[in-house]
C-alpha cells in the first residue's frame, strides 16, 4: 500500500478514537440529559465508521499504526483538559466533533475517488458512509447551536477575589 495512503487512513483512525473519547466525555458529563443520549447514539455510529476504516486497512494489508494511535490517544487526553462541563466547554467539544465529521466526509470522498485505481477500495459503501456523515454533521450542528446560545448568552460567573 502507498505509505501516504496508510498514514492518511491511520490519521483518520486516530481521529475516530479521539471522537469516541470526546463523546464519552459528553455522555459522562450530562447523565440523563438529552445530550448524553445524543452522544451515546453518535458514539455508536463513530464506532461503526472506525470499524469500517480498520477493515479498509486490513484489506490493504496494513493494520493500525501503534505510534499514530498512541499519539492520537495522548492528544485526545490533553485536549480533554479544555473541554469543561459547562456550556462553553461543551460548545467547543461539539465544534471539534463537527470539524472531525467534516474531515471524515472528505476521507470518504477521497477513498471513493481512489476506488477505481485501488482494488481494496472497490465495492465499498462509500455513498452510505457519506450520507451518514452528512446526517451526523446536521445532528452535531443542532446540538452545537443549542449549546452556543447557552454558552454565549448566559452571564459568566466571576470568581470571588
Amino acid at each position: 500500500m502507498n505509505e501516504h495512503l496508510s498514514a492518511y487512513l491511520n490519521d483518520h483512525l486516530a481521529a475516530a478514537n479521539s471522537a469516541i473519547d470526546l463523546l464519552q466525555l459528553l455522555r459522562d458529563q450530562y447523565p440523563g440529559k438529552p445530550i448524553a443520549a445524543f452522544a451515546l447514539e453518535m458514539m455508536s455510529q463513530v464506532r461503526e465508521d472506525r470499524t469500517f476504516l480498520q477493515n479498509i486497512l486490513d484489506r490493504m494489508g496494513n493494520g493500525p499504526s501503534a505510534i499514530k494511535q498512541a499519539a492520537g490517544w495522548l492528544g485526545s487526553k490533553v485536549s480533554e483538559l479544555k473541554f469543561t462541563p459547562d456550556p462553553y466547554g461543551t460548545f467547543r467539544t461539539l465544534e471539534t466533533l463537527s470539524l472531525g465529521v467534516e474531515g471524515k466526509l472528505l476521507l470518504w470522498q477521497t477513498l471513493a475517488s481512489l476506488a477505481g485505481a485501488n482494488s481494496a477500495l472497490q465495492n465499498l459503501a462509500f455513498d452510505n458512509l457519506m450520507a451518514r456523515g452528512k446526517k451526523q454533521r446536521v445532528d452535531i450542528e443542532q446540538q452545537r447551536m443549542l449549546m452556543a446560545e447557552a454558552a454565549f448568552t448566559a452571564p459568566v460567573p466571576v470568581p470571588a477575589p
